[in-house]
């Protein structure tokens, strides 16, 4: 009875969050506003090489992969600090694409680091959206603290996967430029396999819209997280009150990417959804470890693709009507110390009466 009490005051703590804080954006980030001086969103300037290099910092050796856990709070002296929301507060205000000194994450703490190219076909939308080759940058992870598949608890066998993605503005990869970083997740309470099994890393697509459903939430650790991602966005409530009609605390923008090379803000036109499907390998890992599924099925197959897909309508079932704008053609995989604490993904924000420049979100249109 207590653990039911307690359960159901954290979910009423989580849910209050939602409805009073500033846009949140879960488990990757929370939302920061732009300053008066942004007349686009710009980020860090860095070369693709240069990134490249810190991401190799301190090589892990694949066969003893370290075990990093995640951690919602942590002890700062003699005080316990909430480290989620102190952390994600921090790194979602910080443009750079790289830490000089490492930096554990309180959540997503293992990662693999991929490197690649995004091929992009001439669509509607702007920025990267109108077409090109580009050099990125990827760090695919998952929620939970354990890396490997679950076996025997059915709650817990389902994972919940992430990728955030750089893309570099230089036509080489030596040249220093402005970079745009969109991050995507399949589902914040995790999926199972299309057989009813332990999910896949690479059997799952993500979207900038995971979906989420608090009466699904599983323990105390995700209750914890969510409520801190949250709370690390806070800050007064002159600001939760002004910021409320535009909460959509499940939303991850991608202004950044329609914006990537634009001169005139008047040409950016952004789609609500970006998804990343996988292609299906001809050969794929099934490593219980989804770091190495994904290191071992990159070097079976020389490289990991992706679809992309766009959209900003639904039809009359309100299905989301996707439009396929691209391609992600990974050929390198990395495991480090640098992918899992240097590297860094700047998210974009929610719109609020507090920013600045209003980029807005377009609002769906039907389509039968």
């Amino acid at each position: 009875m207590r653990f039911k009490f307690l359960r159901m005051w954290s979910l009423s703590m989580l849910a209050f969050s939602l409805s009073t804080f500033p846009p949140a954006l879960f488990c990757l980030g929370i939302s920061i506003s732009a300053s008066a001086s942004d007349n686009l969103l710009t980020y860090s300037h860095s070369s693709f090489n240069e990134v490249v290099e810190v991401m190799q910092n301190e090589p892990y050796d694949p066969s003893n992969l370290p075990l990093i856990p995640i951690r919602v709070f942590k002890w700062a002296g003699n005080k316990l600090n909430f480290f989620v929301a102190q952390r994600s507060k921090e790194i979602l205000i910080d443009k750079r694409d790289y830490r000089q000194v490492g930096v554990e994450k309180p959540i997503h703490p293992m990662g693999v680091g991929l490197t690649g190219k995004m091929v992009m076909l001439n669509s509607r939308w702007s920025g990267i959206f109108r077409g090109g080759i580009y050099s990125v940058v990827a760090r695919a992870s998952i929620s939970q603290a354990n890396p490997f598949k679950y076996k025997n608890d059915g709650s817990m066998q389902k994972r919940s996967t992430a990728m955030g993605i750089k893309v570099f503005s230089s036509v080489d990869n030596f040249t220093s430029g402005p970079t745009a970083n969109a991050v995507f997740q399949n589902n914040l309470n995790g999926l199972l396999g299309e057989d009813g099994k332990p999910l896949n890393y690479l059997e799952s697509a993500q979207t900038n819209e995971p979906g989420l459903s608090l009466s699904k939430i599983r323990n105390a650790y995700e209750v914890g997280t969510l409520f801190g991602v949250a709370f690390g966005s806070l800050t007064t409530k002159l600001d939760r009150m002004q910021q409320l009609p535009f909460i959509n605390p499940q939303i991850r923008p991608v202004h950044s990417l329609a914006q990537f090379g634009e001169k005139n803000p008047s040409e950016i036109r952004v789609p609500i959804w970006v998804k990343i499907s996988p292609v299906r390998q001809h050969q794929a890992s099934d490593e219980k470890d989804f770091r190495l599924e994904i290191f071992r099925t990159l070097q079976m197959n020389g490289t990991i693709e992706y679809e992309l897909f766009a959209a900003d309508t639904k039809n009359s079932a309100q299905e989301i009507v996707w439009e396929k704008v691209g391609q992600l053609v990974f050929d390198r995989a990395i495991l480090s110390k640098g992918v899992d604490q240097n590297l860094l993904f700047s998210h974009d924000a929610l719109n609020s009466s507090m920013t600045e420049k209003k980029f807005t979100i377009p609002k769906a249109q039907k389509k039968d």
